[in-house]
């Protein structure tokens, strides 16, 4: 007779009012600032220009020397004292005396320049001595090449150069060419007559007026025997560049890097040749052939050549031929200490030309590179391999997900979710890591929300739980994002399990289930992660007036109940009956716990229940003071 009357009366109707309490809201979209590492390199507008000038080539070693203000004053004073008829013993003199400054200038203008790498102070006093220097050189040259009684001193050639070369090395430009000029119209068989031709050929160059500038060095071509003939050959190439004659610019680098290949004095420009030669092969030179050119003209460095052409062509946004020619030496210099920073450029180039599940595999790539061998690296390589990855993955993984919650986009969110699980399974300990776990939790929600199909539906929200639970789980994040968390992951397993939180109760009308004392059952893996989540939530939010807590107690037993762990259950809607008489699940926790008592067919313990139940909670609910009476 008693199961009879309260089967009856456990028909129970929606606590719509709970309704807004079970709704997750985001702490918002990840912010995300994208580095240079995480951008698409950056096509190059900058002209090309030549890596060396001719102040690396055109040196005079002679005029090198450490010159003693000492030895100056007493060849000054030969020179005021020598007798005036006697020209060619006065122009020896005064050539003598304008080497001797010119040696001065140069010798402080190189030791300044190493004081100031090695930041001494005594940098200042070189530059003092080396401007004190050239003004000395300037007047005596001038002296000597000015004055008509010294013309025919047999040495004003020399004199000349001299002069020209010490006003081009402080950066005299015009008075340097005026002497150079000089040197032309009056010593035609002059052995310094190319060095005049290159002066005027770098100014044209400069200027860029280049079929002037490639008469000029075309005149220093003259003399093969000059020390300035390849520099010639060199700056003639660069010419044919700047005038698309791309053919005749690669075989005139080819040329000088040949002839300079086995002469250390010319180790400069060797390197320069070979660089310019790829830069050149950049314009014409088919992708799939390169590596044969290059180990023809350089047979040891012929890969390197090939990693600067795969440069080359990322700049001039050639992506294409640049993802093919990076792969081509991941391909064959496997081993290279270089490989991460190839994968890296790939996958940047990769960004302006690849689909998006080409872009996620080639970042993915570089971190599964990172974890490979990163720590194997040399320590710079292995630093810059740990940032390009982490940058790559963890950058755009969250500016993905921007992009997805703002269009809701379901691929786009797929593929921050892989760029997502990339990052933390190799940056798991990254100081950022707490966070991105939270980030990628928050976009295994949008997935599950974004879902249609209900089976698929269901899995989503199991694997928004799961990231929720992980994510607390994982530690370091700041109180409200944990509580954010547990809550999120308590309400995705309700969705996964179609756990309707606007459902008080539940309809029990049938006889039979009271017969017998029902044997707790074992739940089920998913509700005892639902249980988890749960307790999970209980644990973090302790106020215990708070409204959604006792909600998400009153759901816990009706948890347990459901298979019939009615001990458990009865214990928390008591907890519920005792404190919190007026909240809204008082009444069907006291309902519920009355016919938990009546299924163990523990009549008496339900009988004083009845009589125990709050004054308020019967004054407030006259359907249960009727029934309990």
């Amino acid at each position: 007779m008693i199961a009879r009357c309260i089967t009856v009366v456990l028909l129970l109707g929606a606590a719509t009012a709970r309704a807004d309490k079970f709704t997750h809201h985001a702490a918002g979209n990840p912010d995300v600032q994208i580095t240079d590492r995480a951008r698409p390199v950056a096509k190059q507008n900058t002209p090309a220009a030549p890596t060396v000038r001719a102040d690396d080539i055109l040196r005079v070693t002679g005029l090198v020397e450490d010159i003693r203000d000492e030895q100056i004053d007493i060849l000054k004073g030969l020179v005021k004292s020598a007798p005036k008829d006697d020209v060619d013993e006065r122009a020896t003199l005064l050539f003598q005396l304008g080497e001797m400054y010119a040696k001065q200038l140069q010798f402080h203008r190189l030791k300044k320049i190493e004081d100031e790498l090695a930041k001494r102070p005594s940098a200042a006093d070189h530059a003092k001595r080396a401007k004190a220097a050239l003004i000395g050189a300037i007047e005596t040259y001038k002296t000597l090449t000015e004055d008509p009684a010294l013309a025919n001193f047999p040495r004003m050639d020399v004199a000349l150069f001299y002069e020209a070369y010490t006003l081009q090395s402080a950066n005299y430009s015009n008075p340097a060419r005026a002497a150079y000029d000089r040197l032309l119209k009056n010593y035609p068989r002059s052995r310094y007559v190319p060095e005049a031709h290159l002066a005027f050929a770098e100014a044209f160059w400069e200027a860029n007026q280049l079929v002037d500038a490639e008469t000029r060095y075309r005149e220093v071509l003259k003399f093969p025997s000059s020390s300035v003939y390849t520099y010639a050959q060199y700056k003639l190439a660069w010419v044919d560049l700047n005038q698309r004659k791309f053919d005749q610019a690669l075989e005139l680098f080819f040329q000088v890097a040949q002839g300079t290949a086995r002469d250390p004095d010319r180790a400069v420009l060797h390197r320069a040749a070979v660089h310019d030669f790829v830069r050149a092969y950049a314009e014409i030179g088919r992708q799939d052939k390169a590596l044969a050119a290059f180990q023809r003209l350089d047979a040891k460095g012929a890969f390197d050549m090939l990693a600067l052409l795969a440069d080359l062509y990322g700049d001039q946004g050639k992506n294409d031929k640049a993802i093919a020619t990076y792969r081509e030496l991941m391909r064959k210099q496997a081993a290279s200490p270089h490989v991460c920073e190839w994968q890296h450029a790939v996958a940047r180039a990769m960004l302006t030309v690849g689909a998006t599940e080409d872009k996620l595999h080639e970042i993915e790539e570089l971190v599964r590179l990172y974890t490979a061998v990163g720590k194997r690296l040399p320590k710079a390589d292995a630093i810059e391999c740990h940032d390009s990855a982490a940058e790559m993955a963890g950058q755009l993984a969250r500016a993905y997900h921007q992009e997805a919650a703002k269009t809701k986009n379901p691929e786009l969110a797929a593929a921050a979710r892989r760029l997502y699980k990339a990052y933390l399974g190799a940056f798991g300990d990254a100081p950022d890591a707490a966070e991105t776990r939270y980030w990628s939790a928050e976009l295994a929600w949008l997935v599950a929300d974004l879902e249609r199909e209900p089976r698929r539906a269901s899995l989503r929200w199991e694997d928004a739980a799961r990231a929720f639970t992980d994510a607390v789980a994982g530690g370091k994040l700041d109180a409200k994002l944990t509580q954010i968390s547990a809550d999120a992951a308590m309400l995705a397993w309700m969705k996964a399990l179609a756990v309707d939180p606007k459902v008080a109760g539940e309809a029990l009308d049938d006889e039979t289930a009271y017969k017998v004392v029902p044997t707790p059952k074992a739940l089920p893996e998913r509700e005892q992660k639902l249980l988890a989540a749960y307790d999970l939530y209980l644990k973090l939010v302790k106020d215990p007036s708070d409204s959604e807590r006792i909600d998400v107690q009153f759901h816990k037993g009706r948890l347990l109940r459901k298979f019939d762990h009615h001990a458990e259950a009865i214990a928390i809607f008591e907890d519920i009956i005792a404190k919190h008489p007026t909240h809204e699940t008082a009444e069907y926790s006291a309902e519920l716990a009355l016919d938990s008592y009546n299924r163990l067919q523990r009549y008496d313990d339900m009988l004083a229940l009845a009589k125990q139940l709050p004054p308020k909670l019967l004054a407030d609910h006259p359907t249960i003071q009727g029934r309990v009476a």
